[in-house]
């Protein structure tokens, strides 16, 4: 299972793993910055089963606004609030990884979304 977590702007952190259910452990991962503008063709060359995104304000414009709006139509989304993930990261991440905020912040949802998946915490997966 292919899990993508994207700090969406206009230089994208992306943190992406291959998570194996049946032997619970993960496989390559891949962490880096694209430009927004090739964040939608990077995920169709993944494939994705699951992407983790964080929640956006509604006054979004522009390719932000596109970008996040087609990753919400085309694939099986967790959206997690800034709120939710960041004071996780600042008791929990203290070693992130990552040349840039963005890639630490993508590997700092991810790790959010692992650990609230491990602890049952996740009640429905939104879209």
């Amino acid at each position: 299972m292919i899990i993508v977590s994207i700090d969406l702007g206009i230089h994208t952190g992306i943190y992406c793993s291959d998570w194996n259910e049946q032997k619970m452990s993960f496989g390559t991962s891949l962490q880096g910055t694209i430009e927004i503008r090739n964040v939608e063709n990077f995920l169709v060359w993944l494939s994705p089963e699951l992407v983790i995104l964080e929640r956006m304000p509604p006054v979004l414009s522009g390719v932000l606004a596109g970008t996040y709006q087609n990753i919400l139509k085309n694939y099986q989304v967790q959206l997690i609030s800034p709120s939710e993930w960041k004071p996780y990261a600042e008791r929990y991440s203290n070693n992130l990884r990552g040349s840039t905020k963005h890639e630490r912040d993508a590997l700092a949802m991810f790790q959010y979304w692992f650990w609230l998946k491990e602890n049952k915490k996740w009640t429905q997966q939104e879209r």
